[in-house]
């Protein structure tokens, strides 16, 4: 991690997603600090819109018994019986205390940014959602091909009906034309897709695919973000 350059991820961010403490924190503080707890509620969440409505998850599955240990709050825990204001002060007072890391330390806003998310835990977890899918689009569509794009607007047009990989091998066989590469087997070319999470594999015994929620994000995304090139990857 001593390689990034937390300067130019930071200011990444702040222009990327246009939300000024908000961005700060997410990248340098939410994703350290609070990433167990955060993960394990974005594994549950199962409905919800964005920015300030309601979301709901469901309940945690069980663990296999053995030695656990508590997880870590995402919020620091206050007196209940402390009005609103009071909490906040406390809040903040508690911020003002802890030392930061180096790449927070002289930034003005990062306190403040560190007491919204302690009062603002849900919401951080749904801008921190948006913010992962963002940058995983944006990684998988700077490495996939035009015709696999292809290949999951088609898989998405079928509404979550499996479909199997006979169907298409059709994509394969335009990428073999257009790039002249007969080396790259169907297996890889669709492979890429089940590692990178925009399809699925239901069973190893049948070659049968479905599109993920991912696989559903990233098309919404490409087509937000680059609405007359989405689908002009090479080959």
């Amino acid at each position: 991690m001593s390689a990034i350059n937390w300067t130019l991820l930071l200011e990444y961010f702040k222009v990327m997603f246009g939300w000024p403490p908000m961005a700060l924190l997410i990248s340098l503080v939410a994703m350290n600090k609070f990433k167990p707890a955060i993960d394990d509620l974005l594994m549950r969440l199962t409905s919800g819109e964005f920015l300030g409505q309601k979301i709901q998850a469901a309940a945690p599955k069980d663990s296999p018994q053995g030695a656990v240990t508590a997880p870590e709050p995402i919020v620091p825990s206050v007196d209940g019986h402390l009005s609103t204001k009071d909490q906040r002060a406390a809040l903040k007072a508690q911020v003002e205390e802890e030392s930061l890391p180096a790449e927070l330390a002289n930034d003005p806003l990062a306190r403040g940014a560190i007491a919204y998310v302690q009062e603002n835990p849900v919401q951080t977890v749904i801008e921190y959602k948006r913010v992962a899918i963002a940058l995983a689009a944006e990684r998988l569509y700077a490495q996939i091909y035009g015709t696999q794009i292809a290949l999951l607007g088609f898989v998405a047009s079928r509404n979550g009906e499996p479909i199997s990989g006979a169907a298409l091998v059709i994509y394969h066989s335009e990428y073999r034309r257009l790039s002249g590469n007969n080396e790259y087997s169907f297996e890889r070319y669709i492979h890429f897709l089940v590692v990178a999470g925009a399809i699925e594999k239901l069973d190893a015994d049948t070659d049968q695919y479905r599109l993920t929620a991912f696989g559903a994000d990233f098309l919404a995304y490409i087509k937000s973000q680059y609405p007359l090139v989405w689908s002009q990857r090479p080959f």
